[in-house]
């Protein structure tokens, strides 16, 4: 598919790293016939490998938009057929249109539905499992390899593909001369994820009273997409509740739904089991509080409480969420305190300790308990 993607660099935030390897491909694209000069040569293939959402695509679209030169995308799954030499020829093609409408740019995407490992012809007891669809795509494969083999990267083409299963791809694909570079595409950090924010908040109209930092920080392993998925998730919530922007209690709900999963109209707790509900996630939060006012604890604050049944709880926690140096430089001190906060979670237990602090009994008392429960 020819076409100009309309995206740029500024479009793209939290990969800083894939950004910065790829810069260098805008550079040629823009002015190819300089490093022919030179006598330097692009990398022949560049192969982009991360986790599904994390912007594969994204960056890819991005090259051609930043260098506004012709953009070919097809999926893998495209070539595969099973009429044995479609998908050779589909390759020759693509190849042969990005080659007339220098600069360009080939992205293929889900590279592995193409490219998996060669299986050879079996032996006579097990030929019938050699089909034509596999034979359709060893062809297919063959006829790619034989493009980037004969691809010159003189004449002002780039090659991109992108795949989360780099252990299925052929090793002949991988070789140097073919994929010269690979690229890894990791989730973004609390920073990148506070970007990526910035970005799709941009797009709706959200209330500046709306601290998006919080959220960037508090939401660990997000990627990009998922990340989008929460800011319009939010506006949908927005709007059925008849708001003229984005508040912070939308995106609270948003969070919740995208986490946990939406409210559960089916159970209707009476006034003792909300009662019991909110003693047991109370005595999580106050053993927090206490062990970060007392000891100096280094764990989560309680951030909000919900005896709301969502998904598969009837209530829930959410926590302010350490700097991730936190969690890469463990201490056991620390440790020892995470785990008292999380032995908690037997409602018989909080309740107890909820009992005690009613009852006037001081916090080394319950300190007391807490230790006899991480010995067990």
């Amino acid at each position: 598919m020819l076409g100009s993607t309309g995206v740029k660099f500024s479009d793209v935030a939290g990969i800083d790293e894939a950004v910065e390897e790829l810069q260098e491909l805008v550079r040629y694209l823009k002015n190819p016939e300089l490093f022919d000069k030179m006598g330097i040569k692009p990398p022949h293939g560049v192969l982009l490998e991360g986790a599904p959402g994390c912007g594969k695509t994204l960056v890819a679209k991005a090259i051609a938009g930043e260098a506004g030169v012709p953009f070919y995308q097809m999926a893998g799954s495209e070539f595969v057929e099973v009429l044995v030499g479609v998908g050779s020829a589909r390759i020759r093609d693509l190849f042969k249109r990005a080659k007339v409408n220098k600069p360009s740019v080939i992205f293929i995407d889900e590279i592995d539905a193409l490219a998996t490992r060669r299986q050879g012809i079996f032996k006579e007891s097990t030929d019938h499992l050699y089909n034509a669809a596999t034979q359709e795509r060893e062809t297919t494969l063959n006829q790619l390899l034989i493009e980037l083999d004969g691809f010159d990267t003189g004449k002002g083409v780039i090659f991109l593909a992108a795949t989360n299963r780099r252990d299925l791809l052929d090793p002949a694909l991988l070789r140097p001369g073919r994929f010269d570079r690979k690229i890894r595409i990791r989730p973004p950090n609390a920073k990148g994820r506070s970007e990526i924010l910035k970005i799709h908040a941009s797009k709706v109209k959200m209330s500046d009273s709306v601290d998006l930092s919080t959220y960037a920080k508090n939401l660990p392993g997000w990627t990009g997409a998922k990340l989008a998925q929460l800011v319009q998730e939010a506006a949908l919530v927005a709007v059925r509740q008849g708001h003229a922007a984005i508040l912070q209690s939308d995106m609270d709900d948003a969070v919740d739904r995208l986490t946990v999963g939406p409210k559960r109209v089916g159970i209707e707790l009476g006034h003792q089991g909300q009662c019991r509900r909110a003693t047991t996630e109370l005595g999580v939060a106050m053993t927090s509080h206490l062990l970060r006012r007392y000891e100096n604890a280094k764990v989560e604050c309680c951030d909000r409480i919900s005896i709301v049944p969502r998904g598969q709880t009837l209530s829930q926690l959410v926590f302010h969420r350490l700097d991730d140096e936190s969690y890469m430089f463990e201490r056991l001190p620390q440790l020892m305190h995470r785990l008292q906060v999380f032995f908690l979670e037997g409602g018989q237990l909080k309740r107890s300790f909820m009992d005690e602090i009613h009852q006037g009994h001081q916090f080394p008392t319950l300190q007391m308990h807490l230790g006899l429960l991480v010995k067990l």
